[in-house]
């Protein structure tokens, strides 16, 4: 069972980061995922931030929340 294990392991290793892929320009996948990532940073969406985001969704309008008085199951006497 380890080499299959083994075996697998070697194959994804080589189909990520070794093979060449002709629609990607002749190199590995690894490489164009690499060099996309270099090139294109996420960029923040204008005037949104995190803490705002958490400021508006606590700051919305919800249904005030009931006290718990006791246990919700009744039983019988």
């Amino acid at each position: 069972m380890a080499d299959v294990e083994l075996g697998t392991a070697e194959w994804v290793d080589w189909f990520n980061n070794q093979r060449l892929h002709t629609a990607i320009g002749d190199i590995p996948p690894h490489e164009h995922e690499t060099n996309h990532y270099a090139q294109h940073q996420p960029q923040p969406a204008a005037g949104v931030n995190a803490w705002s985001l958490h400021r508006s969704r606590s700051a919305s309008a919800s249904p005030p929340r009931s006290r718990n008085t006791g246990p919700s199951i009744r039983t019988r006497p």
